[in-house]
């Protein structure tokens, strides 16, 4: 009986309260990617202290890390099926975003306009859009390439 009562609600993501602008955030998320050829859904875990550091992990379905970004300061790694990378420009070719925009973004630090429901920021090729109420808690870009979304099922701020 329980079960079925559990079946029977809707499900809604965690109750997360946003500030304006992040300064510094730890979260565990889920990724849906279908950008640029690419598709992947799965775990995620999240860093960011605007504007100086950026380190996140995708998981596979056995937990295994399939990419890895961090970025402190200048220094900058992204490690994907066993290839080292340490120039920020290759982030940009593979996603068509920058490094800067995207922790820009997550961050919240560009000026966000209000549409259908949402709020935005347009990019040149792109749009970030934040849904953070109601339990729904993601960011996505979304653009010609496809869309990039993150859902935060657990978030703290500093």
């Amino acid at each position: 009986m329980l079960l079925s009562a559990c079946a029977t609600f809707p499900h809604r993501g965690a109750t997360i309260v946003w500030p304006q602008e992040i300064n510094s955030m730890e979260a565990l998320c889920d990724l849906d990617m279908r950008w640029k050829g690419l598709k992947h859904s799965g775990s995620m875990s999240l860093q960011v202290v605007y504007p100086s550091r950026l380190h996140f992990e995708v998981y596979g379905p056995f937990g295994e890390t399939l990419l890895y970004v961090d970025r402190q300061g200048k220094d900058f790694l992204l490690s994907a099926q066993g290839e080292k990378i340490t120039d920020a420009g290759v982030f940009e070719e593979r996603f068509g975003i920058k490094v800067d925009e995207f922790m820009e973004d997550i961050a919240m630090r560009s000026a966000r306009r209000q549409g259908n429901g949402a709020s935005y920021v347009q990019r040149d090729g792109y749009r970030v859009v934040y849904r953070l109420n109601d339990g729904e808690n993601t960011v996505c870009w979304e653009g010609p390439e496809g869309t990039i979304c993150i859902r935060f099922i657990e978030a703290t701020f500093g």
